[in-house]
């Protein structure tokens, strides 16, 4: 009983300490296009593709402008129920481009103009529309999938992970809100990033490792052995980015971010920092929680073990699982910048200036801090485990 009340109390203080935090920051308003010029957005079903009007430009090589007016009926909103007409614009030369919408599509319109009538949209020419569209196509309507996906990862992690899983769910779902009602609200609020990520880092860390295995020995060295490797990340990190010439600088998406930003935050090189330590500290704290529980099980099995075989134990243990993580975090970080790589690997000049580029550059810094993370976080939490498992003085807290 005393461990359930000690995952409740922990539960209660996260949640407190995350309301606190966001209660920091004001709600992010006018943050989006639609917010800020009035438009609203609703979902609802392609019913029937009506026409299509298709321009090509001039010495365009082919290259063309398509419009899709089709019908669509309304689920929400003070729409709802109505079949109004809205149009898709397909251009050749903007290179973010949805699919052509299909009766039976679930898509979200939204409506450019607050005053239009959508009974004034369905009895209007085509091509008055097609030249002054009231509703346009936003995005395809992907919730639903989502939804069901999650669903299933949800009904998984209950039934292999019973009490366990659902304590992970709790942690994950606390994770999320602490990303995007503690730390982006953070960023757009001008604090300052380094201890902002850093803070929250540490804020997942022990909310996680205390919800998922309580308050006892084998949290505290995961704590501890993790929130250190994820310190030399961060240490490395700011070291490297001076060495490397990082400025973070990346792309045209970073010029857009560093408009968007509020005045006096407007240091790319530390939202870099965030990213690499946030991207860190999941494998980092899986390694030291793994790590952890086994010297844990050992000390258990073998009775008046010493400090110096546990250690012994540990590093043996360690370097099983740091050639599997460090992959793993390397390899998520080349698959989630696969397209991006291809297209540097296709349009630069040489290769010596491709590996020095700047964004292959801080791919590679963030891959290799994390994993030297990693590899300290192995040794840390081994020393501390060993320390808190082999003196028997120690008081275990709720184990």
């Amino acid at each position: 009983m005393k461990i359930k009340i000690s995952h409740v109390l922990c539960i209660i203080i996260s949640t407190a300490v995350l309301i606190a935090a966001s209660l920091q920051y004001p709600p992010l308003k006018n943050t989006l296009a639609a917010e800020k010029n009035g438009w609203n957005s609703y979902r609802g079903k392609v019913l029937e593709i009506l026409d299509t009007s298709v321009e090509y430009y001039e010495n365009g090589n082919g290259l063309k402008k398509t419009a899709i007016l089709f019908s669509v009926k309304l689920y929400d909103g003070e729409f709802k129920g109505r079949i109004i007409k809205a149009v898709q614009m397909q251009d050749d030369f903007i290179a973010l481009k949805s699919d052509a919408v299909k009766k039976g599509d679930s898509v979200i319109i939204l409506q450019l103009n607050g005053d239009a009538s959508p009974s004034l949209a369905e009895n209007t020419p085509n091509q008055e529309i097609f030249d002054n569209p009231v509703f346009v196509f936003e995005e395809f309507y992907r919730f639903s999938s989502m939804m069901v996906l999650l669903f299933v990862f949800v009904v998984l992690l209950l039934i292999f992970g019973g009490i366990k899983g659902l304590n992970t769910l709790i942690s994950l779902v606390l994770t999320c809100a602490s990303l995007f009602c503690w730390f982006i609200p953070s960023i757009f609020n001008g604090a300052n990033l380094y201890v902002s990520s850093i803070s929250v880092c540490l804020y997942i860390i022990v909310m996680t490792v205390i919800i998922v295995n309580g308050i006892n020995k084998k949290s505290l060295a995961s704590i501890a052995g993790c929130f250190g490797g994820v310190l030399v990340a961060a240490a490395l990190s700011v070291i490297m980015k001076n060495a490397m010439h990082i400025n973070g600088y990346l792309n045209n998406d970073s010029l857009y971010l560093e408009s968007l930003l509020p005045g006096g935050q407007k240091d790319l090189v530390a939202v870099l920092f965030s990213a690499i330590i946030i991207g860190a500290v999941g494998a980092v704290m899986d390694v030291s929680m793994s790590l952890s529980s086994a010297l844990y099980e050992l000390a258990e099995s073998v009775k008046d073990i010493s400090f110096k075989q546990l250690v012994k134990s540990g590093f043996a243990i360690g370097r099983d699982m740091m050639g599997t993580m460090a992959n793993t975090l390397i390899l998520a970080y080349i698959g989630s910048s696969l397209s991006f790589i291809l297209v540097l690997i296709a349009y630069n000049s040489s290769f010596l200036g491709l590996l020095n580029n700047q964004i292959i550059a801080f791919e590679i810094m963030q891959a290799l801090t994390g994993s030297i993370g990693i590899l300290c976080g192995i040794p840390l939490t081994t020393f501390i485990a060993s320390a808190l498992y082999s003196i028997k003085i120690i008081v275990t807290v709720a184990e």
